[in-house]
């Protein structure tokens, strides 16, 4: 035997044609010798049903028998439950992640819905009490039709893995059988790699303690049981189980035995490691869906940071088995053929599945497939590079934190390719050079990067490690040399991305502004255009809130909309870009976005024109930003449209006091001893609305994310019209100051009709001099 097979051991019909038919309002009929459910599949396909059965614990995954004709199809199933994990905002459920696409033209074919590739929301008991299930089917070309005989409910022997015995293993090799391969593995010269010089040795008391949890079996926060299960959902947070599949806390073991040399630690690696290879064989007939353990990007993130590392780290250790060792040779094998099948969401999964599945292929030319791996992994990570890295360096997704994980993913195949001479596509290394320039350019002062769309916590990422191995890649020792980057106390644009930085001075002088003037992304994206950002003499004022994780709560779905950003609400209502076909969230900024500059200011101007929730077509926000250089920023924003009765400009600040100075109409920070900042709202016509929200649960607002959720307080700009059809229209200086308590600043707009097409600022500073700043509503342009 050389592959190791699930068997069923029992089947039983949970909903037959008929049952399917009568709930989903669907004719039945005889089709290919069956009664069948005939589903036209024009559009997107959702049927919901309550099963017979609620409770479905004895069984571990749920069949689709179906045929087509004239297509492939992509089905996926959710089940909601009766119970709902307290502190979560819906019912408890599971659901089938990315799935598959499969065709059945010729004959009846299953289409299996394994428990182990549930996601699962909550803590609901598997599978039990069932409200409903709802399947969802889709195809790749509309308009086939679709034949649906039943679903089944099935229980499963499943075998122990890896698949592959030690007879398949051989087969698999070329010249070797598994003890061969690791004395040629040892003794080898080619081919090079840097795989196993990471972790670092470790001695620190926190890296030890961390190591002797997880020899107690108590891993990422929580006690895994002993045996472990690999199963375990703990807290309800999906993520965590993915996390925990990925391993990363193996590297914290071989850390702490290099830093000790307590075999112990190497012992317990190996015991897991085992554990793991037995408990989790590879999907069978499959992707994986959304199982923790061989989803796709959770194969890929193992493979590549954890597993590869730790493999070559202890390839000569004596407390290491070789036993276990073949066994992970074993499971790495159905590591590549897994992603050389399947790939997962067309964003930095299929990146980072390409580096593994390359990965694999340099550095195990032993297997007979590995120039299988290699070519098809290179192929992807050149398509992918043109596809989703814009020629100004931004990862589509516009998301910092994803940007340095996507474009990592080229580095390693770049290295490997550079030390075994394999030829890389041209432009290559050219692309990828422009997304450090891209992380360097959004740097702020304090060295952090701005938390746009889903990048964790407002200050909670740097780019320092990225910019480093652009340094050391690419000779560029400039990423480094300052905490600020490269680019410190300049303007810097990236056309593609919309992001632009409007700058001066560096350190305690620095004065930096971010505007976002793109569109929302591949995925990952919030509901944020036109968003800004500012940071007054080097410290932290007005952030993007950022997000604390991915939990169906409130607050998630709060960091992702309007209301949490430094942008404008049209009837109170959010913006709707995000939610909008992927083709209509990737288009370049390069058209969008209005420069100016002269000798003392530079200017931004850009436009939001998609769409409000539940408001009339054609509102349009456009929102221009300018700066006079080393001294202030003025923000400029008009509403226009039908139907537009009141806009509300929001400004979220970091965790610090937030007053409004009712008698000036001024919002002012107070740091003490530290440099603050004012805002100063005025409007042409009408008179704003100011308030503070700080911490406000019903509905959530004032809130940034540090890890977790903190109260921090948010400006808010009301402006209601008069119900004439002339636009709306608001401008707001942003004023820092270095010393004291006020900027001593005075700000008035002159008198202008308020239909007018150009509006005039005075600002009057503290020293008595006066200027003045015009702006052009209508062709954005600065006087």
């Amino acid at each position: 035997m050389l592959v190791k097979h699930d068997r069923v051991v029992e089947t039983s019909v949970l909903l037959d044609a008929a049952a399917l038919g009568a709930a989903w309002r669907r004719p039945v009929g005889e089709h290919g010798g069956r009664r069948a459910t005939r589903i036209d599949l024009a559009e997107p396909f959702v049927g919901e049903v309550v099963p017979p059965l609620v409770d479905l614990r004895a069984f571990d995954q749920i069949v689709m028998v179906f045929r087509t004709a004239g297509g492939t199809v992509r089905p996926t199933l959710g089940i909601e439950l009766t119970t709902q994990t307290e502190g979560l905002s819906a019912p408890d459920s599971f659901s089938t992640g990315h799935a598959p696409e499969l065709t059945a033209e010729d004959d009846w074919a299953r289409y299996p819905f394994p428990w182990e590739n549930f996601l699962i929301f909550g803590q609901g008991e598997r599978v039990y009490p069932v409200r409903r299930m709802a399947l969802t089917i889709s195809a790749a070309t509309p308009g086939i039709t679709l034949w649906l005989a039943e679903l089944r409910v099935e229980r499963r022997a499943r075998a122990a893995g890896p698949r592959l015995t030690d007879a398949g293993l051989a087969a698999e090799l070329d010249g070797f059988d598994g003890p061969g391969l690791l004395a040629h593995l040892r003794a080898r010269k080619q081919p090079r790699h840097a795989f196993g010089a990471t972790p670092a040795a470790a001695t620190d008391g926190a890296t030890l303690a961390q190591a002797d949890a997880i020899c107690r079996h108590h891993i990422n926060g929580y006690e895994v049981g002993d045996p472990v299960n690999w199963r375990l959902n703990p807290n309800g947070y999906l993520e965590w189980m993915h996390a925990f599949n990925r391993q990363g806390w193996m590297n914290t073991l071989v850390a702490a035995y290099r830093g000790t040399g307590d075999a112990r630690y190497v012992r317990k690696l190996d015991e897991l490691w085992l554990s793991w290879l037995r408990d989790n064989p590879e999907p069978e007939g499959h992707n994986g869906g959304g199982d923790p353990a061989w989803e796709t990007l959770s194969v890929a993130v193992r493979g590549c940071r954890t597993w590869l590392d730790a493999f070559f780290a202890l390839l000569d250790d004596p407390h290491f088995r070789d036993s276990t060792r073949i066994e992970i040779l074993k499971s790495l094998h159905g590591h590549a053929e897994h992603l050389l099948r399947y790939t997962g969401h067309a964003n930095n999964w299929l990146i980072v599945e390409s580096r593994l599945l390359f990965g694999l292929g340099v550095v195990f030319p032993e297997f007979k497939r590995a120039a299988a791996w290699r070519a098809t992994g290179l192929a992807r990570l050149a398509h992918e590079l043109k596809r989703q890295i814009w020629p100004d360096g931004a990862d589509w997704e516009l998301a910092p934190g994803y940007h340095m994980m996507a474009c990592g993913g080229f580095l390693i195949p770049l290295e490997l390719a550079r030390l075994n001479a394999i030829p890389l596509p041209e432009g290559f290394a050219q692309r990828l050079i422009a997304t450090f320039d891209y992380v360097a350019g959004l740097t702020r002062p304090d060295g952090t990067l701005p938390s746009v769309n889903d990048s964790g916590g407002w200050r909670s990422r740097s780019g320092r490690d990225y910019l480093a191995l652009g340094a050391e890649l690419f000779g560029r020792p400039e990423l480094t040399a300052s905490p600020e980057g490269p680019f410190a106390g300049r303007s810097r644009a990236f056309p593609d991305a919309g992001m632009h930085v409007l700058a001066s001075g560096t350190g305690s002088e620095a004065l930096w502004a971010l505007f976002d003037g793109g569109p929302p992304g591949a995925s990952h994206c919030h509901e944020d255009a036109l968003n800004v950002e500012f940071f007054a003499y080097g410290l932290p004022c007005i952030v993007d809130p950022g997000i604390t994780g991915y939990l169906r709560d409130d607050w998630t779905s709060y960091y992702r909309r309007t209301q949490a950003h430094n942008t404008v609400l049209v009837n109170g209502a959010g913006q709707t870009w995000a939610r909008q076909p992927h083709d209509a969230r990737t288009v370049s900024a390069r058209d969008r976005v209005q420069t100016s500059a002269g000798e003392t200011c530079e200017g931004l101007r850009a436009s939001y024109d998609q769409g409000y929730e539940g408001q009339p077509d054609g509102l349009v926000h456009t929102r221009a930003l300018l700066f006079v250089r080393g001294r202030y920023w003025v923000v400029f924003d008009e509403v226009r449209g039908e139907g537009a009765r009141d806009m509300e400009a929001r400004f979220q600040f970091v965790p610090l006091r937030l007053v409004l100075d009712r008698r000036r109409r001024v919002f002012r920070t107070l740091r003490q001893n530290l440099p603050n900042l004012e805002l100063w709202p005025l409007a042409p016509a009408g008179r704003p609305k100011l308030a503070v929200a700080t911490g406000e649960t019903a509905p959530v607002g004032g809130w940034v994310s540090e890890g977790e959720d903190k109260p921090a307080p948010q400006a808010r700009i009301k402006l209601t019209g008069d119900g004439a059809r002339a636009p709306l229209r608001l401008v707001t200086v942003v004023l820092p100051f270095a010393q004291g308590v006020s900027s001593g600043v005075r700000v008035r707009l002159r008198r202008t009709p308020a239909a007018a097409d150009r509006v005039t600022l005075e600002v009057r500073t503290a020293a008595g001099a006066t200027e003045t700043i015009t702006y052009g509503w209508r062709d954005g342009l600065f006087s």
